[in-house]
């Protein structure tokens, strides 16, 4: 499952994962500012893993549109945790 993210029609990434277990694109805000951002809890190796990608700082004004992909030439991710089984 894969998505492209674009403000104000000006690609900014692509995110995803082949095997998503859930995956959250967001435009969100706090006192600092407002952002788009992704993360992504996905299955490698029998193992489930937390994926997040940076922040993308955004205006009040800037349109952002979340569409579907093929596109799998996913943006570097900021952190990968491994998680712990239930």
């Amino acid at each position: 499952m894969y998505y492209k993210i674009l403000v104000n029609g000006k690609e900014i990434g692509t995110f995803g994962h082949e095997n998503v277990q859930s995956i959250h694109l967001v435009v969100g805000g706090d006192s600092k500012g407002i952002y788009t951002s992704a993360s992504a809890v996905c299955e490698e190796k029998g193992k489930n893993h937390l994926i997040d990608w940076p922040h993308y700082e955004i205006g009040p004004d800037d349109r952002v549109e979340i569409i579907p992909t093929t596109d799998k030439e996913v943006n570097k991710p900021r952190k990968k945790y491994e998680m712990k089984p239930k």
